[in-house]
């Protein structure tokens, strides 16, 4: 890829409300992003008309326009991104009419209401249950209503 060429295109993001225009650590920045997602050119030039297209109405930075080229592309140097501004994922653009999803969540298996783990969710319950057992005796339990005296511990030994 011809970097001139690249920086040329980058520059076409100037007509986002808040992009950097100007800032040459900026687009030495994004040269380098796009360097190592785009395997040539005309992934460059669909990224930029992508992002122009009106789908963001001002700059969303670095990490969103990884999203936006992994929506359609998968990145050369195998870092994939999704979408922080649009969670079900980007609308479909005119030319692929394919929609990336956003990343889905599984949902709790029935019985389950903190975590998949049993071990975890048993833990969390018994938690719970000794938290409110404290709550209710007005505070941690004495030496005397746990039974605890020290001639029990002698006739323990």
């Amino acid at each position: 890829m011809n970097p001139k060429r690249i920086v040329d295109l980058l520059g076409r993001l100037a007509v986002l409300k808040y992009f950097p225009a100007g800032n040459d650590a900026v687009m030495e920045g994004l040269l380098c992003l796009v360097g190592d997602m785009c395997a040539d050119e005309s992934q460059v030039e669909w990224l930029v008309r992508r992002m122009t297209s009106g789908i963001y109405s001002e700059w969303p930075g670095p990490a969103e326009m990884r999203a936006c080229f992994c929506s359609r592309f998968p990145p050369k140097d195998g870092v994939n991104a999704y979408s922080t501004v649009y969670l079900d994922g980007l609308p479909p653009s005119k030319e692929s009419r394919l929609g990336i999803a956003g990343a889905r969540l599984k949902g709790l298996p029935a019985g389950h209401t903190v975590s998949a783990d049993q071990g975890v969710e048993d833990a969390v319950h018994i938690a719970c249950q000794t938290k409110a057992l404290t709550q209710n005796l007005g505070g941690p339990a004495t030496e005397e209503e746990i039974g605890y005296s020290e001639d029990s511990v002698e006739s323990d030994r």
